[in-house]
């Protein structure tokens, strides 16, 4: 006997329910609810795994931008008092077809696997204009290493989603250099204006400053996923042996 969707038994007098099509309907109508709500949310976690990823990416692409630069940065060779050979620091945008300034210079990269990329380098940092704006730091081999042979080149690429590029120097006062610039000639020695900040560094100054910071222009991706707009890193180059005074 079945009586308002129930069924009874009389053998045993137990009562079985069964579900009626429209309890069923319900049933799969919150069951599709339930799992498009779960979908929904594990798209968002997808989402968000993928931002984080890109993100912890980016910023160890900062710290190694920052390692990399340091370490070329602070080894970078100083002139000394015969005004060596094969020793360089100096910006120039006449040489790269993007129109931004690059910084020349010669420096110690230590043990590199290639022999000709080992010990005193030139080094260039400079941005490559692409579709992903790449920052890179090159290097060749001091021509004294290879004669009459054209010098290979080594690019590291540093930082991409890079739209432009700014350098300034700092070169403080130094009372060594003014006892001895009265000592010799002004043909000898070339005055620099002490305290003063640069936005460029010439060739015919022979010597290192003080500090030296570069400015990064990031592109709308980078903006975004950084939430800022400009990278900013300052280095003291040791090699100056400048005496800062900082008030």
């Amino acid at each position: 006997m079945r009586r308002h969707g129930t069924l009874f038994s009389a053998e045993n007098g137990i009562r079985r329910r069964y579900f009626t099509l429209i309890e069923m309907l319900i049933a799969m109508g919150l069951i599709a609810i339930l799992l498009t709500a779960l979908m929904g949310i594990y798209r968002e976690l997808t989402f968000v795994q993928s931002d984080l990823t890109e993100n912890r990416q980016k910023i160890f692409q900062i710290v190694h931008l920052q390692k990399r630069l340091q370490d070329a940065l602070t080894h970078a060779l100083s002139f000394g008092k015969n005004k060596k050979k094969n020793v360089y620091f100096y910006t120039s945008n006449r040489e790269d077809p993007s129109g931004f300034p690059r910084l020349i210079f010669t420096y110690d990269n230590g043990i590199d696997l290639n022999p000709l990329f080992s010990g005193n380098v030139i080094g260039a940092i400079l941005l490559e204009k692409s579709d992903r704006g790449r920052l890179l730091l090159r290097r060749w081999p001091l021509k004294s290493c290879i004669p009459n042979q054209t010098p290979p080149i080594q690019d590291e690429i540093l930082l991409d989603g890079v739209e432009a590029i700014n350098f300034s120097f700092f070169y403080p006062r130094n009372p060594l250099e003014e006892v001895t610039n009265q000592n010799q000639s002004s043909q000898d020695v070339i005055s620099i204006p002490a305290d003063t900040w640069f936005t460029s560094w010439d060739y015919s100054y022979k010597r290192l400053p003080a500090v030296v910071k570069i400015e990064l222009t990031l592109d709308e991706k980078a903006k975004k996923l950084l939430n800022r707009d400009k990278i900013e890193l300052a280095f003291f180059l040791g090699g100056s042996n400048l005496p800062i005074l900082i008030p």
